[in-house]
């Protein structure tokens, strides 16, 4: 039953290679919107070595909840780092809303706002956070 499935090496390496010919496209400026397989450059300037200290945000937009996290790193906590984290239910009024809620490269989940996608994400959401009479969160902020 297995065998129509195995592939030679020659094969395995033609995959391989086509995969890899298509991730490259993938993030080039001019070929990302003519590949199945599309790709986010990302700018990793270092990989973390142990030594980082200080709070670190991370938000975590799912098909039910937004969820925020807090990872604390000082030197005692290297080993162990602190985590706070808080998750609010996303409502469908924001899921269908007109994007000014929230902003994707591309949208998943039930999200279908209008006039959002290949917008900056960061810049939108400092302007949510504005435009509601709120300052962006700083460590100081944040509550338990």
């Amino acid at each position: 039953y297995l065998e129509p499935f195995r592939l030679s090496p020659k094969k395995l390496q033609e995959v391989s290679d086509g995969l890899q010919n298509d991730m490259i496209r993938g993030v080039g400026k001019d070929t990302h919107q003519k590949v199945s397989v599309k790709m986010l450059p990302t700018f990793i300037r270092e990989t973390p070595d142990r030594t980082e200290k200080g709070d670190f945000l991370a938000l975590d937009l799912g098909g039910t909840n937004l969820r925020v996290f807090r990872v604390r790193l000082t030197e005692e906590e290297q080993k162990k780092p602190k985590l706070d984290s808080e998750q609010w239910p996303i409502s469908k009024e924001i899921k269908e809303g007109t994007g000014e809620q929230s902003i994707l490269l591309c949208w998943s989940k039930d999200f279908n706002c209008s006039g959002v996608e290949g917008e900056d994400v960061v810049k939108l959401l400092k302007e949510a956070i504005h435009r509601r009479g709120e300052r962006e969160p700083t460590p100081a902020t944040w509550r338990r």
